[in-house]
């Protein structure tokens, strides 16, 4: 039997927990713009609520100032790429450069490959704004090598957009998360704020569980999906022991809790109703991926990133 990043047991499987095995947990803030507050208040604001790190991510632009803040956080350059009804990418560890139009899928995978290779984090952003396939079926079926996708975007859920003029339409996007993870890849999910003014700030946020507190074992812990998506819930620890995979919340035991074991197609594996603060699911080895997901009594979620199964 193996623990750590790779489980294996009697049952011939292998489970791929992508959580590094020691290392400390960060808060940040990936997704934020400044065109109503300056970047100096955005980022005062979001070190107050205590981000250790953040990414300025204008349209289309750098915002060179921000690395001034670098001595009170991690600041790690970015941009949101596109703007309009076109789908939007959001670019982590890189600066923004003048590029080609993102409207076709070729240009649209041209450029998720060359971020890629030049280091970057790539965010398919806010797939279910405006309309439900705001991100083309065709487009997410043929893309690869992105690292994940917005299953949370404050921006979008409490302004309530409006969608086809009648309907409320709130970016929740576990659904689409789910259908790309059931097809066979690996697609991370995502947080974000898109911080545009206060009643979006520190609602969606990712918690990255790194080995050490740098801007390069960040952005590497990201890339592994060493993370959780918090809606103000706080992780002690999510493990892999045998063919056990868990997670420890920070919270009072007298707040009662729902847990979630999802597998492929969204199934609902396992729920418990429970004070505890520990919650485990054991593998049986019919999942192709697991995920688990936690909503606390006061309202507040945490979701993780999915460990992948598989025999040898």
């Amino acid at each position: 039997m193996k623990t750590g990043n790779k489980g294996m047991d009697a049952m011939g499987l292998i489970i791929d927990n992508p959580y590094v095995k020691n290392g400390k947990w960060y808060k940040g803030a990936f997704h934020n713009h400044s065109e109503v507050f300056s970047v100096e208040v955005c980022i005062n604001s979001m070190i107050d609520a205590g981000h250790d790190f953040i990414t300025m991510s204008e349209h289309d632009k750098n915002k060179a100032e921000c690395m001034d803040f670098a001595d009170r956080a991690i600041i790690i350059p970015g941009f949101e790429q596109g703007k309009g009804e076109n789908p939007h990418v959001v670019v982590i560890n890189n600066w923004h450069r003048e590029s080609r139009c993102l409207v076709t899928k070729t240009n649209f995978q041209d450029f998720i490959n060359e971020q890629v290779n030049e280091g970057a984090i790539v965010i398919l952003a806010h797939p279910h704004w405006q309309r439900e396939n705001y991100w083309p079926n065709e487009y997410l079926e043929e893309l690869h090598g992105y690292t994940g996708i917005e299953i949370l975007n404050s921006s979008i859920i409490f302004s309530k957009a409006r969608y086809d003029g009648e309907y409320d339409y709130m970016d929740i996007a576990v659904d689409l998360w789910d259908r790309l993870l059931s097809t066979g890849k690996i697609v991370w999910g995502f947080g974000n704020d898109d911080f545009h003014n206060m009643k979006e700030f520190n609602k969606s946020f990712n918690i990255v569980k790194a080995e050490k507190f740098t801007r390069e074992h960040i952005v590497d812990a990201v890339k592994k999906g060493s993370f959780v998506v918090s809606t103000g819930g706080y992780v002690e620890d999510v493990t892999l022991e045998g063919n056990k995979i868990g997670i420890w919340v920070a919270s009072s035991e007298r707040e009662k809790k729902i847990y979630h074991a999802i597998g492929k197609k969204g199934k609902l594996l396992k729920e418990s109703f429970t004070r505890d603060n520990y919650f485990y699911y054991e593998v049986d080895g019919t999942e192709s991926y697991v995920r688990l997901h936690v909503l606390f009594e006061s309202g507040k979620a945490l979701f993780t990133q999915p460990f992948f199964i598989r025999k040898y």
